[in-house]
């Protein structure tokens, strides 16, 4: 016998209907999935840090605030505003982005509360 396997089917199975009657299924396990998705990378989570309380940045000053290229800064922007997690808007040559979707800022709160 394996220490890390069960020999039986199912050794609970009023706790695990109760659970599975509970669980996110649907729109809101892929919702739950990308904001942790965009919360495990450090650099995602310094920019959400930086636009929070409705600040916009444009790409050259995200790159500089984390000091690296923009074309890194601009892989990361993009990925998040494909999420729905940024929203961005152009003004002559520079691209502004904001955070979209404030449900990121208030997971972040919750980490860095002490």
């Amino acid at each position: 016998m394996r220490a890390d396997f069960c020999e039986v089917e199912c050794a609970h199975e009023e706790v695990v209907r109760k659970v599975t009657s509970r669980k996110p299924f649907g729109r809101l396990l892929e919702e739950a999935e990308t904001l942790f998705f965009v919360l495990s990378d450090k650099s995602r989570i310094q920019i959400i840090q930086a636009m929070k309380d409705g600040q916009e940045l444009c790409v050259c000053d995200v790159a500089a605030l984390l000091e690296t290229s923009t074309a890194a800064v601009s892989h990361h922007l993009r990925k998040m505003k494909d999420l729905g997690v940024l929203s961005n808007r152009s003004e002559g040559k520079l691209v502004y982005y904001r955070v979209r979707d404030k449900r990121v800022e208030q997971l972040l709160e919750v980490v860095f509360a002490r």
